[in-house]
């Protein structure tokens, strides 16, 4: 049984590259897949018809006996297309790291399959493996807001603000991001009176920067308070971000600031925190 029929197509394409074999179409519609053997001769044969009252695959019959030549099987390689081998390799992307890059992919196609692919097809099947395991990035995005209401109904007067900007004929796009959550905000009462502020670009198809604010409790330990995703480290941005930052954090004449003296962090202090006394 399967979800539709992208993913019948699928499974049968990773089958005989385990297998070693290959397979051609004899008939693929939108309800019906039947796949039999490259030689005419073998039995091999699978067919597959949707059910239209659960709107799934189901395989209705099925030959598994192979009377072929190893000749006949050797264009195995032809099934592993693009989407195919980021299926086949989509369990070496889930937890954390980055997983194999596209070289290390090839060796291991190679060596576990006996699959040459190109540089090119390998980091093509590296990102489709990647949003299989992770989801994609332009998906996580549409999340933000249903993500959003999650923390306000179990965290509420947690602090979250998106800022987006009209694109294309009034399709809007993602600008900023701010979060805090109320036990961070509260917490900083407790804390020493210097923040660090700092931000890090972000590694992906959409760049951008993530930025935080943080303290330091009386055991030297960094208390982090609020966080932001913004497009990129520049007067806007930040001065987005400072005006979010002093709704968390009562402006202080003792406040002190730490970063990495970046001009647009020095613009937006001066322009936001008006009783601000040191800036390191």
């Amino acid at each position: 049984m399967f979800k539709n029929k992208e993913d019948c197509t699928t499974k049968l394409a990773i089958h005989p590259i385990r297998r070693k074999f290959h397979f051609i179409y004899a008939k693929s519609c939108p309800n019906i897949v039947f796949a039999m053997c490259v030689s005419h001769t073998c039995l091999w044969r699978v067919y597959a018809t949707e059910l239209e009252e659960i709107d799934r695959f189901e395989i209705k019959c099925a030959t598994q006996l192979h009377t072929c030549s190893v000749d006949a099987r050797g264009d195995f390689h032809k099934q592993a297309s693009i989407a195919v081998i980021g299926k086949l390799v989509r369990t070496k992307y889930l937890g954390v790291g980055r997983g194999p890059r596209p070289n290390e992919l090839r060796k291991m196609l190679r060596d576990e399959f006996n699959l040459n692919v190109s540089y090119l097809k390998a980091w093509r099947a590296q990102e489709i493996a990647m949003d299989n395991a992770m989801r994609s990035a332009m998906g996580s995005y549409t999340l933000i807001q249903p993500y959003f209401k999650l923390p306000l109904e179990t965290n509420p007067n947690s602090l979250v603000a998106l800022d987006t900007e009209k694109y294309n004929k009034g399709v809007e796009r993602f600008r900023y991001l701010f979060f805090a959550l109320p036990a961070a905000v509260h917490g900083y009462a407790y804390m020493r009176k210097v923040m660090v502020i700092v931000g890090t670009h972000l590694r992906g198809r959409y760049g951008g920067c993530l930025i935080a604010a943080s303290a330091q409790d009386a055991n030297f330990q960094v208390f982090p308070i609020t966080f932001g995703i913004v497009n990129s480290e520049n007067d806007d941005a930040w001065t987005w971000f400072m005006e979010r930052l002093t709704e968390a954090i009562p402006d202080d004449p003792d406040l002190v600031f730490v970063s990495d003296r970046h001009s647009s962090i020095y613009a937006s202090i001066r322009k936001v925190i008006y009783l601000i006394t040191s800036y390191i």
